[in-house]
């Protein structure tokens, strides 16, 4: 007993549903505590609630029977890098019938005739990633379609070794499968650009832009050797030919001292074999871009004209 009612120990530090509760012994007042968040309707939770995997995980006691994550939260319990906004939006769930949704406020919710193909990742049951890739053509731009595609066939740290959650044959049986549906051109122009290998948003975001720009496709992650140094440097982005490599400087290159100090070190590096480092920021790749595409085409008929 507490002076604010009674808590059934059991129910521990996971969100529980209020009926649960009260099924167990503990009081309405209990459960209107200010200690307790409420991230939707008949649910509570002992611990903070905040992005959308956490607002996910609470909605488990109330999940309907057939119901699955899907749409951007799928995509986020993956752990996909999509845009903000996605983030602050609702918790997409689909509905296999003869399940129903319902009206739960904070909850997208899809209903369908058709069995999905599902996996479970990290306690969550979720739509498989390359449906998921087709399910968000609708709300993601082609560049940022495109970043997702490249994540699902890449996984979070391909350098490691670390299995992917997809592979380009599945997306494009996904994508086949799309049929005539909403997004269906969006999905293959995407699909095309699907590669391998980029480690951050960013960097897709980039690459995608300079080809849509009419610019030659960079070369991914690339190893330039310093026979001086006797060892390889990785850039995130190169025109190999021209000895042009294009690094995406996130806000820790700025903040992080030693991480500052190193960028200027690698760059002067990578002058001594010839190479020019071209710093890229979030400026660069929002407001900033045609300048950035202009002075990226200057380097490379400069580079052109010097071979």
């Amino acid at each position: 007993m507490t002076a604010r009612g009674f808590f059934p120990p059991e129910l521990g530090d996971a969100a529980f549903s209020t009926a649960s509760a009260l099924a167990r012994g503990a009081t309405p007042s209990r459960l209107r505590a200010a200690d307790l968040e409420r991230p939707f309707t008949g649910v509570r939770s002992p611990v903070p609630v905040r992005d959308m995997v956490e607002r996910a995980r609470a909605l488990l006691p109330v999940l309907p029977d057939r119901g699955i994550f899907s749409h951007a939260t799928a995509a986020m319990i993956l752990g996909a890098p999509l845009p903000s906004s996605l983030e602050r939006g609702p918790v997409h769930v689909t509905v296999v019938k003869p399940g129903r949704g319902s009206t739960r406020r904070g909850v997208a919710w899809h209903e369908t005739d058709a069995e999905l193909p599902a996996i479970v990742f990290d306690g969550l049951r979720a739509i498989s990633p390359a449906v998921v890739f087709c399910q968000l053509t609708g709300c993601l731009s082609l560049a940022n379609l495109v970043a997702l595609g490249d994540y699902l066939i890449t996984g979070r740290e391909p350098i490691s070794g670390a299995r992917a959650h997809s592979t380009i044959a599945e997306l494009r049986e996904a994508v086949d499968g799309w049929g005539s549906r909403r997004g269906a051109r969006t999905l293959k122009q995407a699909l095309m650009l699907v590669r391998w290998g980029p480690l951050s948003r960013p960097e897709s975001l980039l690459r995608v832009g300079l080809v849509l720009a009419g610019l030659p496709e960079p070369l991914i992650n690339h190893r330039v050797w310093h026979a001086g140094l006797l060892r390889h440097f990785m850039v995130d982005l190169a025109f190999d030919g021209l000895h042009i490599a294009l690094e995406y400087e996130g806000d820790h290159h700025r903040t992080d001292r030693a991480v500052f100090e190193s960028d200027i070190l690698r760059r002067e590096q990578l002058a001594e074999i010839g190479w020019t480092v071209i710093r890229v920021t979030a400026y660069d790749l929002g407001e900033g871009w045609e300048a950035f595409v202009l002075r990226l085409r200057t380097h490379i008929a400069r580079a052109r004209s010097a071979s």
